[in-house]
């Protein structure tokens, strides 16, 4: 009797386990909201003190080429690391969710507010997951042969200009002066859609210094770089940090 008892009970198991629906495969939406402006700082010398000086300026981009720049750049990491995995790519033309963003990165509203607000956008797309590429605020730290310089914070995509400060090319023998450095300071949030649960969260603060070619070309740093080549310079700096931050986060799903 109890063989039959032990029989019967591992068929109903068995059974239940084959009722059992099949796991939902992810499927992952990314939507990137580090490219609606760009943050132009200009460095103040400052000596013994932690308040940021400087001047900073915003210019409203009119395109949204950097942030397809961004997702394109974690959908190739995904085809690599992950080619079994649907990625679909949003888009958030949505004024009131840049404006958000920029009241969550003051410290004025809570980022829960901002997930709840492009969620909806990825549960249309038939998503389970989001990745989300925020602005991320940090201390100015631009990479130089010898170190970082930089005073002040920064936030998502800009410049940072340097008047002051000089470097010497001894393999040239010219003198630079100033630097005009590109940067991207963001984080990856993977979010699972059901519940709004943050299961990652990736920061990446990429900065690099360009020094003038020769202190008698009197150029002001900030037209080191053409306008296309400003743009080029803060893809590949945002291209930097989604391939460092990609295999984190997809190692989550």
């Amino acid at each position: 009797m109890r063989t039959w008892i032990a029989i019967l009970a591992l068929a109903l198991g068995a059974t239940a386990a084959f009722a059992q629906p099949p796991a939902v495969a992810p499927k992952v939406a990314a939507l990137s909201l580090i490219g609606d402006r760009l943050l132009v700082v200009g460095g103040q010398m400052q000596t013994g003190t932690r308040l940021d000086k400087n001047q900073k300026d915003l210019m409203p981009l009119a395109t949204d080429e950097l942030d397809t720049a961004t997702v394109l750049a974690f959908d190739k990491q995904a085809q690599l690391l992950r080619p079994q995995l649907e990625v679909v790519l949003l888009r958030a033309k949505d004024a009131s969710i840049h404006q958000l963003q920029a009241d969550v990165v003051a410290g004025k509203r809570d980022a829960k507010e901002l997930l709840m607000a492009v969620a909806p956008l990825a549960r249309r797309a038939g998503a389970t997951h989001l990745v989300l590429f925020t602005k991320s605020r940090g201390e100015t730290k631009i990479r130089v042969d010898d170190g970082s310089i930089g005073t002040g914070f920064v936030d998502g995509l800009g410049f940072y200009i340097d008047r002051w400060v000089r470097n010497q090319r001894t393999t040239e023998g010219n003198l630079d002066v100033g630097i005009l450095a590109p940067f991207a300071y963001f984080k990856a949030v993977l979010v699972d859609l059901d519940g709004l649960k943050v299961v990652a969260e990736e920061t990446s603060h990429q900065a690099r210094a360009i020094f003038g070619k020769n202190i008698n070309e009197a150029r002001d740093p900030w037209d080191y770089l053409t306008p296309a080549e400003k743009v080029a310079a803060l893809k590949a700096l945002s291209g930097e940090g989604v391939q460092q931050l990609a295999p984190r986060v997809l190692a989550r799903l």
